[in-house]
């Protein structure tokens, strides 16, 4: 349920209502993960340091002219086996299930931030 929240653009409601659970019911599911997204993101998200920032920085303004980027942003579909309830949820345009993952990327290519 969080995922679906969090990967489309529905409200606390109308995702209770999809799923058939209470909107609070859905709340405590909900605020149990983002807590615990919460409190391992330092484990998972990893800023770049002043340096690393500023050599980014040189290198894509070399490369594009444009000054103080210091990453590029990407998306891609990770194949699933979708779940038997809500499975054309999880169809993409090409026909397969699939979740999507965003990145950020530094000029070497190396993940930043997901």
């Amino acid at each position: 349920m969080t995922v679906w929240i969090l990967s489309n653009k529905d409200t606390m409601r109308g995702t209770a209502i999809t799923f058939g659970v209470s909107p609070g019911v859905l709340f405590s599911h909900y605020a149990y993960l983002i807590e615990a997204i919460r409190e391992s993101a330092a484990k998972y998200i990893q800023w770049p340091t002043p340096a690393e920032r500023e050599e980014t920085k040189r290198f894509f303004q070399l490369q594009s002219g444009y000054p103080g980027i210091v990453g590029a942003i990407d998306g891609t579909h990770i194949e699933i086996t979708s779940p038997k309830e809500e499975k054309p949820a999880y169809v993409n345009r090409n026909a397969y299930s699939s979740i999507t993952v965003q990145a950020v990327v530094d000029h070497k290519k190396l993940v930043c931030i997901f």
